[in-house]
């Protein structure tokens, strides 16, 4: 199917000057150098920093109903730290750890980002190919809040293309989307495909399918906006590799069943406009069911949301909020109780990576400002803890390679607080395609972490981004 969408899309490009069709060319370069101070480990290199650098250049031909892109990307590592990985349960110490375990001493690659052919007719959209791809995205309304709180607390939650990682993620497959009056539905299914941090993303991972299923309605009124959305998410992964849970290591190795999970959950946004404050509402909610393995999966989360923004200088906005992504109580009841997303962006909900969202309990506060059109500035404090003690300390974003799950699991050494973070990210807009990043966030460790890391020390996460695109 891939090479025929891709003679396809050649056939098209080749008769774009005879029909008069739009042929244009785009790029985009990210280059970013990140400094990790891990929680200390003797011997090991729990400080370092490295660098890494995206190149993506696409061609893009629109002609009436038809379109199609290809698009290569290309990426580099840079001093990639190679004392970065202690042995567990310590683990990887930071994401220069994982690049390094995964990659070896390979430090660069290009690779198919994007081949796909489109059609559009009315209100019908098919494609075809290999794409990006973000749960949570599909609503079109453009209210700057809305489409805030849609890219950064709603998309890539269960599903998304990790677009954080040095090498992203594509998906290979069918999508399909109606849109209607203020209502949009969408259907995929697809292969994700290896990378994220895997420098050998040009393959998809054919034994991982997903399947996903949304209906999203929008409605404008003169003081405020609405959306609410029903989706679903079939996960089925039968690689053979070794599961990451709460299980003793014997039982996970002798366990090479499939998973199976099927997720179905709404979300609801409510932004209001007053005189002189703003406020907004977020609800979030999946339940899932099916097999982990040799055990029967039912786990759950949930996300509550609010905000209020003032007329005043710099417009600040604070939200509050809290989340909850249940955990495993007992790994004998055979029942395996840990909320797990599709391949996703785990880094849009933390924005240190060191946790994602699963057994973990998230209460945080926002603010947000923008004292000029070209400058965003905001800070978080969150305060992390396990759902259940008997299970373990989950980072990572599902699955990039046929080696391992895509998930780090450390033991809980029976307790339930975390962490506290505190963070800070500004970002500037250059003009002429160019923005400038700058974050640095600090968390202190918790019982958890201290057992596990008994050096002592906070971790802390500092980066530097530059961005071009034309």
């Amino acid at each position: 199917m891939r090479r025929g969408v891709f003679l396809v899309a050649i056939g098209l490009l080749g008769t774009a000057g005879a029909h008069a069709a739009e042929v244009r060319l785009q790029g985009l370069w990210r280059t970013r150098v990140e400094a990790w101070r891990w929680f200390e480990v003797p011997g090991y290199q729990s400080r370092y920093t490295y660098g890494h650098s995206l190149f993506r250049l696409g061609l893009h031909w629109h002609h009436g109903p038809h379109e199609a892109v290809l698009e290569v990307a290309g990426v580099a590592l840079l001093h990639v730290p190679t004392r970065a990985v202690a042995p567990s349960p310590a683990g990887q110490l930071g994401l220069g750890g994982t690049l390094q375990a995964v990659n070896g001493g390979r430090d660069a690659s290009v690779f198919p980002k994007q081949f796909f052919y489109r059609w559009r007719s009315g209100s019908l959209t098919l494609r075809v190919g290999r794409w990006e791809f973000g749960d949570g995205t599909e609503g079109g309304l453009d209210h700057p809040r809305l489409v805030w709180i849609r890219q950064n607390r709603i998309a890539h939650r269960i599903l998304g293309s990790f677009g954080f990682s040095p090498v992203q993620r594509s998906f290979d497959g069918l999508l399909m989307k109606y849109t209607g009056s203020g209502t949009t539905a969408t259907a995929l299914a697809a292969w994700p495909t290896r990378g994220v941090f895997d420098l050998q993303a040009y393959a998809p991972l054919t034994r991982v399918v997903v399947g996903y299923g949304s209906l999203t309605a929008e409605r404008k009124f003169p003081a405020r906006v609405l959306e609410g959305r029903l989706f679903s998410l079939v996960y089925w992964d039968e690689r053979r590799v070794l599961k990451v849970d709460n299980r003793p290591v014997g039982e996970r190795m002798a366990d090479s069943a499939a998973v199976r999970i099927f997720t179905v959950g709404a979300h609801g946004v409510a932004v209001g406009d007053g005189s002189g404050l703003r406020w907004d509402a977020l609800v979030w909610a999946a339940a899932q069911w099916g097999r982990w393995g040799t055990l029967r999966h039912a786990a759950y989360a949930a996300a509550l949301e609010g905000g209020l923004q003032a007329d005043w200088p710099g417009r600040p906005w604070v939200r509050l909020g809290a989340f909850l992504g249940s955990g495993d109580a007992d790994s004998r009841d055979g029942t395996h109780g840990t909320f797990i997303p599709g391949p996703n962006t785990p880094r849009l909900y933390a924005l240190i990576p060191f946790y994602n969202l699963s057994n973990v309990m998230d209460g945080f506060v926002q603010v947000l400002l923008s004292p000029h059109r070209r400058v965003r500035f905001r800070a978080d404090l969150h305060r992390l803890a396990l759902h259940r003690t008997g299970d373990l300390w989950y980072a990572g974003g599902g699955a990039y390679d046929d080696r391992t799950w895509g998930l780090a699991g450390r033991p809980s050494s029976g307790f339930r607080e975390l962490a506290t973070v505190a963070d800070a990210n500004l970002v500037v807009t250059l003009g002429r395609g160019w923005r400038l990043e700058i974050y640095h966030g600090t968390a202190w460790p918790g019982p958890v972490i201290r057992a596990l890391y008994p050096q002592g020390g906070r971790l802390h996460f500092t980066f530097l981004e530059v961005q071009a695109s034309r």
